[in-house]
């Protein structure tokens, strides 16, 4: 079997000295029911299979390939959407302080995962620390936030934008072992200041406490 440009001679094209000679008029002989025939049958199945998988591995790849990227081209990002970027306004190395203008720690906010979530790392200087996650649950219209810390604290948030305001809720099991409901409140003030009010309450709602008043100013 020879190949040539992509095809195959069959046998008996060329003598055994190369030469080209009668191939067709052995092939009307009959001699493709001798062993000559069957080398010709098997040679054409070799030829056929190898064109088939010749085609397979390359035009089905290389037009897969065209129709990804163009797809991926024009594709709108996961987190594009206004409602996305709603906490954008959070994001900052700040300097946090009490209402009193008492010290009261640094906080890093920086957007990740292709702008999907809102990271916080928060510190302070006796040693405390503690770290969120925020994102937009598109599928349920909702804001939420997870928040571990060297305390061993762990509670979640839930909410959404209120007029000119990102505020968060949740309940979380108090050191005696008696549900506290959580809210915070995050508002832009002016162009490098946030005001950052938690409030709880103990009997489910009903009356509200501060339990920190926060003052971030941007760092830079």
């Amino acid at each position: 079997m020879n190949e040539r440009a992509g095809g195959c001679e069959p046998p008996g094209s060329r003598d055994r000295t190369g030469a080209r000679g009668p191939g067709v008029p052995d092939q009307a002989r009959g001699v493709t029911t001798g062993l000559p025939g069957r080398i010709f049958l098997l040679a054409i199945a070799v030829c056929i299979t190898s064109g088939v998988a010749w085609g397979y591995d390359r035009a089905p790849a290389s037009r897969t390939g065209v129709r990804t990227a163009s797809a991926r081209t024009h594709q709108e990002p996961p987190c594009a959407s206004e409602e996305h970027h709603r906490f954008d306004f959070w994001i900052g190395d700040w300097s946090v302080a009490q209402a009193n203008g008492t010290p009261a720690g640094t906080n890093h906010i920086r957007s990740i995962l292709d702008g999907c979530v809102v990271a916080e790392e928060y510190s302070t200087p006796e040693g405390y620390a503690g770290r969120s996650f925020s994102t937009y649950d598109a599928r349920r219209g909702v804001w939420h936030q997870t928040w571990v810390d060297t305390a061993n604290q762990l509670f979640t948030l839930e909410g959404g934008w209120r007029d000119t305001a990102m505020v968060l809720e949740g309940v979380r099991i108090g050191r005696d072992g008696s549900p506290v409901q959580n809210r915070i409140t995050w508002a832009p003030v002016g162009e490098r200041d946030v005001r950052q009010l938690w409030e709880i309450s103990r009997d489910d709602g009903e009356t509200w406490a501060v339990f920190f008043d926060g003052r971030y100013h941007r760092m830079r």
